[in-house]
């Protein structure tokens, strides 16, 4: 659902529209995550993806195709299940002058709900997440900036430390790289992913933020034979929150385990 509303009313008005964005309980199923999108770019934005990877759109919440989110306009995305054996999940995103902007969220029942807003362009992504967030129900706002006219403009600067990524693939067969989105503000130590490239046991890399007003995030997906597949989402956030989460599989069983000497390890397994 696509709101023309006026963003610059303030912190006030943004609470309030945070506030009545999401359905009521009853619509929600069992568990459910959803996102709340303010366009302050200046610009328009289009949509140009919307998929649901499990569970299924929140009614009045599922992203059109070619749609047009107006400046100063939000928009509401949410999945959600009723299904005790996998948890919502679901990806969307716009079209910023050819540039992809891709929201991924995912509540599964073995972790915390998440969102990760990952902005290949000139624009500036950040997640919070709200108030009235739940372990059950969780809710996200991801705001839209132009990087030039941020109001943390003084803060322009590189947050401390680097985030490190490891898949470890544990099947048979290798996994290919075949998505590959990374925050323009992302800045890889040493070798990076590339598109096509094979997982055929550890491979691991090391990235930092090199603007601390907006996330930095890398968005994966591993295919392989017999329509496996994973998608991954990696952030280091503004706010210096960082995480790494399964998004969707198919095919293969993934987990994320983390250790605070080595970081996050994505963890591939026979389904």
């Amino acid at each position: 659902m696509i709101r023309r509303s006026l963003i610059a009313l303030g912190a006030a008005g943004l609470v309030a529209l945070t506030a009545t964005s999401p359905a009521h309980a009853a619509d929600l199923g069992l568990r459910s995550v959803q996102a709340s999108v303010q366009n302050m770019t200046g610009g328009t934005l289009t949509i140009a993806l919307a998929e649901v990877l499990s569970g299924q759109w929140v009614s009045g919440e599922q992203p059109t195709l070619s749609e047009v989110l107006p400046v100063s306009g939000s928009m509401n995305a949410g999945v959600m299940t009723s299904d005790l054996a996998v948890g919502p999940s679901g990806m969307f995103g716009f079209s910023w002058f050819g540039s992809p902007i891709t929201v991924a969220m995912t509540n599964p029942w073995s972790a915390a709900p998440a969102v990760h807003a990952v902005s290949n362009s000139t624009l500036l992504a950040t997640v919070s997440q709200d108030s009235g967030s739940s372990t059950a129900q969780g809710q996200f706002t991801v705001s839209l900036n132009p990087s030039e006219s941020s109001s943390r403009i003084a803060l322009n600067k590189p947050l401390r430390g680097s985030m490190r990524l490891t898949v470890d693939n544990r099947t048979d067969t290798p996994l290919a790289i075949t998505g590959l989105e990374e925050s323009s503000i992302l800045t890889w130590r040493g070798e990076a992913p590339s598109s096509g490239e094979q997982i055929k046991g550890i491979e691991s890399w090391r990235f930092e933020n090199s603007d601390g007003r907006g996330d930095a995030g890398v968005l994966m997906t591993l295919t392989g034979p017999a329509g496996a597949r994973v998608v991954v989402a990696s952030s280091m956030r503004a706010d210096g929150s960082r995480s790494t989460d399964i998004i969707g599989t198919q095919g293969v069983d993934a987990r994320v385990v983390h250790d605070p000497t080595s970081g996050w390890r994505v963890v591939i397994d026979h389904a």
